[in-house]
């Protein structure tokens, strides 16, 4: 506030317009300093229009930009950095100006208010990436080109423009490999390649990432992107090796329960149904807690309901060839493995159909009984209970069977 005070009585003494732009200058300084923004922008306008300077010029624009951009008024800011860029390109500001352009117009890019509008977020994302990459073109030995090249490159992205993505990040890494952003850059560079099914040159970029940097974050991503090419290619077995390889060393990472639970659905979906169902409980024992436990708990229900029909089908076959002894030890095993299975209903019931058809009335009526006492409430079995009732009425009316 001092500094305001004695700039605002140094403004009011100048005589010259030299020195009015000196002060004007400061003063718009400071106000961009304490956070006065409309002010900053008040007075390094004024500064525009009286100071005949280029560099001062260029200076009071820059200033109202960086005001307009701590006020989130986007648009307002790139008007100012244009007007550096287009009419003051050789000032010290210059530079600044243009790599500003690009950090505008991706805030103004990802506004809320654009969220309805995708041609002008997509314009706005576009007129970025130009920013940014014009800027790598003019300055690539400054301090910020290393941003510029990395901003454009994921402006491409954005942009699912994946081939132009693709080269830009790689062209990144050749550039900045011992940078922080070199390894993520070169995963992306894979993706973009992923992202146009490119499967096998995206797989050589991945393996790069591994090779290349071996101790970054990006590891686990690279691997977990490689077991899905070979998903893509039709290679699903060659991917087997790559999500168990995931479970084993990032189990606490966020690919260790998709591989693992990916495991599950790969042996479901050869009907590999035992290793699909040790794949399944191992990931809810793993990863109790991950949104997925529960269609993990679905999916093995339906193993056992599959496995169940499997047992019981053969049980059914058996029974057919009059062989019913044999039905019988099938059917037992569907209530002994599957007690839960919608089979299990029909195993009781055939399993006293197979003692009736052995005259073996009383153990035929056991089960009949069976049937009705532990399914006559469940709707969904009434045409079982309503077989065993008739079955067991019959027996009883033949007198084959004790009253109980």
């Amino acid at each position: 506030e001092d500094a305001i005070r004695i700039y605002n009585n140094l403004l009011s003494q100048a005589k010259t317009d030299v020195e009015r732009s000196m002060v004007l200058g400061r003063l718009a300084n400071v106000y961009f300093k304490v956070g006065k923004y409309e002010e900053s922008i008040e007075t390094a306008l004024k500064l525009t229009k009286i100071s005949k300077k280029e560099e001062s010029v260029a200076s009071g624009y820059y200033i109202a930009g960086n005001s307009y951009m701590q006020m989130k008024k986007y648009l307002d800011a790139i008007a100012q950095y244009k007007k550096i860029v287009e009419d003051y390109p050789a000032t010290l500001v210059a530079p600044s100006a243009l790599f500003q352009m690009g950090v505008a117009y991706y805030y103004y890019s990802n506004l809320e208010e654009l969220k309805g509008k995708p041609k002008e977020k997509e314009a706005a994302v576009l007129k970025s990436t130009e920013a940014f990459l014009e800027y790598y073109r003019k300055y690539p030995e400054s301090k910020q080109a290393l941003q510029a090249l990395y901003l454009g490159a994921w402006g491409y992205y954005r942009l699912g423009k994946w081939e132009d993505a693709s080269k830009t990040f790689l062209r990144f890494v050749r550039r900045y490999p011992k940078s922080r952003q070199a390894p993520e850059a070169l995963f992306r560079a894979g993706e973009a390649l992923f992202n146009l099914k490119r499967w096998d040159d995206a797989y050589a970029i991945f393996l790069r990432v591994e090779k290349e940097y071996p101790k970054s974050e990006w590891v686990d991503d690279a691997i977990y992107s490689r077991a899905w090419c070979f998903v893509n290619k039709g290679e699903k077995e060659k991917a087997v090796p790559l999500f168990e390889r995931l479970v084993a060393e990032f189990r606490d990472g966020y690919y260790g329960p998709l591989a693992q639970f990916t495991l599950g659905d790969y042996y479901y979906g050869e009907e590999r149904y035992e290793e699909a169902k040790a794949a399944y409980e191992k990931f809810i024992k793993l990863f109790p807690d991950h949104p997925r436990v529960k269609r993990a708990k679905m999916l093995l229900s339906n193993i056992a309901e599959i496995s169940a029909y499997k047992f019981y089908s053969q049980g059914e076959l058996l029974f057919d060839q009059e062989k019913y002894k044999e039905a019988i030890k099938i059917f037992e095993q569907v209530l002994q493995k599957y007690p839960r299975s919608v089979y299990a209903v029909s195993a009781l019931v055939n399993i006293g159909a197979s003692y009736q058809a052995m005259e073996d009335y009383e153990k035929a009526a056991e089960y009949y009984r069976r049937v009705i006492k532990e399914y006559g409430n469940d709707p969904n079995a009434l045409p079982q209970v309503k077989f065993a009732e008739t079955q067991l009425k019959n027996l009883i009316e033949a007198r084959a069977i004790t009253m109980k």
